[in-house]
């Protein structure tokens, strides 16, 4: 993990974001996928966290249907009723600027 993925996910952390990042492997190399659920009143909070660690970092935004445990800024472990939730991937690109240099 570089720099400013690590930035990244402590970032998410210290903010109360459950954070789990996932090793895998973009077109031009070794990515990292950062996830995270949040609820839409904290999208633009967690869009400028992400900008603020990588201005092009690439990241989606899609509803989840269900969330089932996990670690959630109300400090709940699981909630039912998450049709309020986002599921929120970042897909952290650093390593493609790396590869292409």
């Amino acid at each position: 993990m570089d720099k400013n993925e690590f930035e990244l996910k402590e970032q998410l952390a210290k903010s109360g974001f459950g954070v789990t990042v996932v090793d895998a492997e973009g077109k031009n190399g070794d990515v990292k996928i950062i996830y995270t659920i949040i609820k839409r009143k904290e999208l633009q909070e967690v869009v400028r966290i992400i900008e603020g660690c990588n201005s092009k970092a690439f990241y989606s935004i899609e509803d989840a249907r269900k969330v089932n445990k996990g670690i959630f800024r109300t400090g709940t472990l699981s909630h039912e009723g998450t049709r309020f939730f986002n599921l929120f991937k970042i897909h952290r690109m650093f390593g493609l600027n790396k590869k292409m240099k």
